[in-house]
């Protein structure tokens, strides 16, 4: 469904998701986001309750980090938040932001899933295929 910048309806009487706010946040953040996706894959949730206690991951010096946004070489550093899950949404929203960096492209919700964004689909797609990918790695060495 359509929503404006601060998640609410334009076409439809229906409402949007409560955790369209977490989107409407990245977009009111970041002019050149233009999607954002929320995905729940295994891999995802399980870092996320991995990874939780620290309040995130870092990656680096993986290759595949030059497949995000800005990023070069695989020394290049990209740290990953992880927020504790909260029902209560704008409670969510006003957690996060401190939390996001200049850089970001994605942040995990501890036991939820992630939220990946990029200019347009194909690089929003592509961050949170790479993150994904680097997550199951970290996942792997820490076993």
């Amino acid at each position: 469904m359509l929503v404006d910048g601060q998640g609410r309806p334009l076409d439809s009487k229906q409402r949007p998701s409560a955790e369209c706010l977490l989107h409407a946040q990245l977009y009111q953040r970041y002019a050149d986001v233009h999607c954002v996706l929320h995905t729940h894959s295994m891999n995802q949730t399980v870092a996320s309750l991995r990874f939780h206690a620290a309040s995130g991951v870092e990656l680096h010096n993986y290759e595949l980090l030059k497949a995000l946004e800005g990023y070069h070489s695989h020394l290049q550093r990209l740290q990953i938040p992880v927020l504790a899950n909260d029902q209560q949404i704008p409670a969510l929203v006003n957690a996060i932001a401190p939390r996001l960096a200049a850089d970001s492209r994605a942040y995990l919700i501890d036991g939820h899933g992630m939220y990946g964004w990029g200019r347009d689909v194909a690089s929003a797609r592509r961050h949170v295929e790479a993150i994904e990918f680097m997550l199951s790695c970290e996942l792997a060495r820490s076993q």
